[in-house]
């Protein structure tokens, strides 16, 4: 029914009976991928060792509970038609998200920091949703119509795909962002839409790996660094040459001066 290899776990079953959640909670690893290609729901698991799970396969569960499995990067449900209120908030390392037949999104995903590509197709309304997010890149929502208090976090421009939400929606969008601004600093100027519409959807939207993205510039940091020693052991050698001239120079001016008897 289920089996434990390193730190994958395995669930074959479609349902997860009490003794068989006893006996993965009694394993002592932590768990950082999940691989649950039949199961129904997640509710049942909720041992304090599920928030180290980073990868999580699980396309016909229906109901996540609130399990909040935080250590996620890559997110895909298939068949979650209504995420629960205050679902996947904090979910700090979340860098995709993919709901293929969510209708509703009402006050989730928020302070998912590092997210930036949600795949949303059927989703029709969202709402107090994605507050935080401020890397965000690129939003699919194909079938999107209404869009309140939701996305105004970005940091920087990021790109949607939603041809059915109204020009109306947008501004009454981009209202609601410089009333909040005009909350902190009354003087203000109106912000700008942060989102951009663009009129086809995006195959494959680019990820920027986080960690790859921090060891680049751990990299780049490395190299100026270097550069900077390297400058600095320059600048000495120079100031040494310098050094030394000058002071072959007084040698030189003390025997010209006694050559032509001027002391």
């Amino acid at each position: 029914m289920w089996s434990f290899s390193k730190v994958v776990l395995k669930i074959n079953c479609k349902n997860l009976s009490k003794q068989l959640v006893a006996d993965i909670n009694d394993v002592e690893q932590d768990i950082v991928e999940i691989n649950a290609p039949n199961l129904l729901s997640f509710e049942s698991l909720k041992h304090q060792k599920y928030t180290f799970v980073k990868k999580l396969e699980c396309p016909n569960v229906s109901n996540l509970g609130y399990q909040e499995f935080k250590s996620v990067k890559r997110l895909t449900l298939n068949q979650i038609q209504r995420v629960q209120q205050n679902q996947f908030k904090n979910f700090y390392l979340l860098t995709y998200v993919e709901l293929n037949n969510t209708i509703t999104l009402y006050n989730c995903f928020d302070q998912c920091i590092s997210l930036q590509t949600v795949i949303i197709p059927k989703v029709q309304d969202i709402c107090l949703s994605f507050s935080g997010c401020i890397d965000l890149k690129y939003v699919d929502a194909a079938s999107l119509i209404n869009l309140d208090d939701s996305f105004q976090d970005a940091m920087e421009q990021f790109q949607i795909y939603a041809p059915k939400l109204q020009t109306l929606q947008l501004k009454k969008l981009l209202q609601q962002q410089f009333e909040l601004n005009s909350k902190v600093h009354i003087f203000q100027e109106q912000p700008k839409f942060k989102a951009v519409q663009i009129p086809q959807p995006i195959s494959e939207p680019e990820i920027i790996n986080v960690d790859d993205q921090i060891r680049s510039n751990i990299q780049t940091c490395n190299n100026k660094n270097h550069q900077l020693q390297t400058l600095k052991t320059q600048t000495k050698n120079v100031s040494s040459r310098v050094s030394a001239i000058q002071e072959n120079l007084a040698k030189l001016k003390i025997l010209i001066n006694v050559d032509f008897g001027y002391e």
